[in-house]
């Protein structure tokens, strides 16, 4: 009996354990220290988001009157895939998002893509309400893995973006087949390939991108000679040229 009134005791400390946890990590933002310094806003910093995080940058002068373009920025590290490192390429897009006035952010999380992709739907929708994002000025990219992954967003929630780049991005990867062509109000692609790239043919890249274009999508597609698997300032600074060469999204 004693044994029992244990037991229970335990479980009930360790429900109201998880209680409150679930409640910190879902309730207010949690500011953390980071790489980037404790939490200085406008500026760089990290934000605790249920069961994983997310890099935000806010540009200088960033007020609530002002709407500012988004530009997401999608990290997958596949097994044996490590792409770049998530906080290299934070800093490398916070010149291009100084310079032009973006929000720029970096959702981190690990599980099983459709564990994932619900994550990254809230991740978004917190970011549209938390800030003040121009939502008809949204923007996808990413290298490799993330760029695998950017397709598969995109398509899959083709009203919430104006333009992708999948720098080094196929349809090959984890979510190849949960790939969704949606017609409707689609996004551009820009698809950005080096031709030294061992990791990710260049032909692969191009397959891809030709294939959108057959389904009736706004492709864009171009080579980068002597570059290699990576995503170098120099890409950036194209994406980020494309990016505000684009129209803004028509919403509902």
């Amino acid at each position: 009996m004693k044994i029992k009134k244990i037991f229970f005791t335990c479980r009930l400390i360790l429900i109201a354990a998880n209680l409150v946890t679930s409640i910190f990590l879902t309730s207010s933002p949690l500011h953390a220290a980071t790489f980037f310094g404790e939490n200085p806003n406008p500026g760089p910093h990290e934000e605790l988001f249920r069961n994983g995080k997310y890099f935000i940058y806010l540009p200088p002068g960033y007020n609530s009157n002002t709407r500012y373009p988004l530009v997401i920025l999608t990290y997958m590290n596949e097994e044996g895939d490590v792409d770049m490192d998530p906080e290299e390429l934070m800093r490398l897009w916070m010149k291009p998002a100084e310079q032009r006035g973006y929000i720029v952010a970096m959702p981190l999380v690990g599980g099983i893509p459709e564990m994932i992709d619900p994550w990254y739907i809230q991740v978004l929708a917190r970011l549209k309400e938390q800030y003040s994002v121009d939502r008809r000025r949204i923007f996808l990219t990413g290298l490799g893995g993330g760029a695998h992954y950017a397709l598969h967003f995109a398509l899959t929630h083709p009203e919430e973006f104006a333009g992708v780049s999948p720098v080094a991005g196929t349809f090959e990867g984890l979510w190849a087949g949960l790939m969704q062509f949606k017609r409707g109000n689609r996004p551009a692609f820009y698809f950005l390939a080096g031709n030294k790239d061992v990791r990710v043919p260049l032909e692969k890249v191009q397959k891809t991108a030709d294939e959108m274009k057959r389904d009736g999508y706004s492709v864009r597609f171009e080579t980068m000679q002597e570059i290699g698997h990576e995503y170098p300032e120099e890409f950036i600074m194209k994406v980020a040229d494309w990016f505000d060469s684009l129209p803004s999204k028509i919403t509902d």
